[in-house]
């Protein structure tokens, strides 16, 4: 049996933790063994406990949950004085990989791929670095993850065309494309009973986007583009999704930003959501306003419930969309032409069947969740050969 060791250092539920609940859940027990690390309590290991997958809770590091991406001098100051507590959890992780006699490291996020790499460095254990960011190609967590990658002779797994371009040379040359793979989706609730919980009437267009409330996702931009909607028309704005980590800074300046804009009596913020392909029934529109997204789960898991989508042309997105056939691509950061968009399908009720009806039909097909694990479990078959 191959053991998978899947490390998480996020605690938080997002696209990236979602993922890899999907993989793992899904591996053959009769050739695969799974068990989740990450680091403190929450909601990742409450639903692996669900979703009955073996999980070790090891201690969080104090402040290793602010560490900066960026390449300043204060975010080099700042990974030298994380040194001690971060050699602390390289040691507690090389002690969980001896104890359940891994194989493989399959780490899923930027602060996991220098700890897994660096607790396996010389076990003989073979590091998968599952890449779901684009990050600056100057940042000190990019130097790092070259180094480990280096140090441990790594597989890189990018979820993108996108996220693998981005890349430096020495990493991209370790980089294989596996997309997001995806089960089918079933709403718990209809239509009509999501729009009454929301307070939404049947005939109004309610226009949905789901995703972490963060800057780069691009809220404000899509606030903005709904303006002379909501104020002309019969629209609605449905947020979903929770702040990054617990920082809820952001969902206030965006509650604010709605106020202030005069569209916030019809902008609801509904935080996570368990059903969301509820709100996916619920909704006439998707769209996704990320700047320089890396995939876009929450595009194709609209696509899935036949929920017409729109979003920027560049990076994962553009990937995902065949414009005019399965979806809408608009220019980059400009809320004038986003908000055209979301005009002109709403008032093409033929255009969104066909646009939803396609897109669904090709991200099943595309994205189904077999082909994410069969090629996956692809690359654990190579590195095994290699033990």
């Amino acid at each position: 049996m191959t053991r998978i060791l899947f490390i998480n250092y996020s605690t938080d539920l997002g696209g990236a933790e979602l993922s890899l609940l999907a993989l793992a859940s899904s591996l053959d027990p009769a050739e695969y063994g799974a068990t989740l690390i990450t680091f403190g309590t929450g909601a990742l290991s409450v639903r692996a406990h669900a979703l009955n997958l073996r999980v070790i809770e090891l201690a969080p590091g104090p402040t290793l949950t602010g560490l900066r991406r960026d390449n300043s001098v204060a975010a080099s100051f700042q990974a030298l004085m994380l040194f001690a507590p971060l050699l602390r959890q390289i040691r507690a992780l090389r002690q969980t990989i001896r104890n359940t006699n891994a194989s493989i490291v399959h780490t899923n996020n930027p602060k996991s791929h220098v700890l897994g790499a660096l607790a396996a460095a010389g076990t003989g254990v073979r590091v998968v670095m599952h890449m779901r960011d684009i990050l600056p190609p100057r940042s000190v967590g990019l130097a790092a993850m070259r180094m480990c990658a280096a140090l441990t002779n790594a597989s890189l797994i990018a979820i993108s065309n996108a996220v693998k371009e981005a890349l430096p040379p020495g990493l991209k040359q370790r980089t294989r494309v596996i997309y997001n793979g995806f089960a089918p989706l079933i709403p718990a609730r209809t239509r009509a009973e999501v729009r009454s919980s929301l307070g939404v009437p049947e005939h109004h267009t309610v226009v949905l986007t789901v995703g972490r409330l963060v800057p780069w996702k691009g809220h404000q931009i899509l606030l903005k583009a709904m303006v002379p909607l909501i104020k002309t028309n019969e629209y609605w704005l449905v947020i979903a999704g929770n702040a990054a980590y617990g920082g809820q800074e952001w969902p206030a300046l965006l509650k604010e930003q709605a106020q202030g804009l005069g569209i916030g009596d019809k902008v609801i913020f509904t935080g996570f959501s368990d059903d969301v392909a509820g709100l996916f029934a619920a909704a006439d529109i998707f769209v996704l306003a990320s700047e320089n997204e890396p995939f876009g789960r929450a595009l194709v898991e609209a696509m899935l419930c036949n929920t017409p989508v729109i979003a920027f042309d560049a990076a994962g997105p553009s990937e995902i969309i065949e414009h005019g056939k399965t979806g809408l691509l608009v220019k980059e950061r400009n809320a004038e032409a986003l908000g055209a968009a979301i005009t002109g399908l709403a008032d093409n009720p033929v255009l969104r069947q066909n646009l939803g009806g396609a897109g669904a039909a090709d991200a099943a097909e595309r994205f189904a969740l077999e082909k994410h694990v069969q090629a996956i479990t692809t690359l654990y078959r190579e590195l095994a050969h290699t033990l």
